[in-house]
């Protein structure tokens, strides 16, 4: 899996935690439309991923101070 991916789904997990408004399905139904101007099927947030992801952050900020 991309970096890049990997990235964008831990900064929509962490601005869903600090803004809880459900920005992260805001952001992926904005991406999905994208994707459908150009004939792609649309992306699917994997619930388990993210919370991997934002779990990695975590430790991976903690363990830098």
């Amino acid at each position: 899996m991309s970096i890049k991916i990997i990235l964008f789904l831990i900064a929509i997990e962490v601005c869903n935690q600090t803004i809880g408004i459900g920005l992260r399905s805001l952001i992926l139904e904005a991406h999905n439309r994208r994707r459908a101007k150009y004939g792609n099927q649309p992306m699917v947030l994997d619930e388990e991923l993210c919370t991997e992801c934002s779990e990695y952050a975590d430790s991976s900020s903690s363990s830098r101070k």
